[in-house]
């Protein structure tokens, strides 16, 4: 298991994957470029994940609980089955990421840019909007997503365009 807070690198976090660890709670990897990387079941749960490039990146599985993920870049990224929690996710751009069965309970969206995300089947969540949303995801009506939207009072996420 890594320090809680400690700075780590892509190489470092990569090269301790590849080697068997899971276990990355707490870790600070602002501005780290993890795009392609393959880190599925990882644990990254507090984890400062502020601007880092996650572009193209596997995280099936992945525990981000609480993580905070503002302005990070998750373009086409596989979400599918990770726990995000009370996730930070402000203005990061998930343009084209898969989120089925992902766990959004109490995430911060304010701001994501959504366009082209898979929301099917995700887990039953309440997400925290705040703030225009910008883009269109695909949630189809068997989706269950709900939004508390400015403090107001939860509703479900409406979003145009899909299959």
């Amino acid at each position: 298991m890594s320090e809680r807070g400690k700075a780590m690198t892509a190489e470092v976090l990569l090269a301790c994957y590849a080697a068997g660890e899971r276990d990355f709670r707490g870790v600070n990897l602002e501005g780290a470029d993890l795009a392609g990387a393959d880190l599925a079941l990882v644990t990254l749960a507090n984890a400062n994940l502020r601007r880092a490039n996650l572009e193209g990146a596997n995280l099936e599985g992945a525990s981000l609980a609480f993580a905070n993920f503002t302005g990070a870049i998750l373009e086409a990224a596989n979400l599918i089955d990770a726990n995000l929690v009370g996730a930070t996710l402000k203005g990061a751009r998930l343009k084209d990421a898969s989120l089925a069965g992902t766990s959004l309970q109490d995430a911060n969206l304010k701001g994501m840019v959504l366009a082209g995300v898979r929301f099917a089947a995700a887990k039953p969540s309440i997400v925290r909007l705040g703030g225009k949303v910008r883009g269109r995801g695909v949630i189809r009506p068997d989706d269950a997503v709900r939004a508390r939207v400015g403090g107001g009072q939860d509703q479900p996420v409406v979003a145009s365009g899909g299959d």
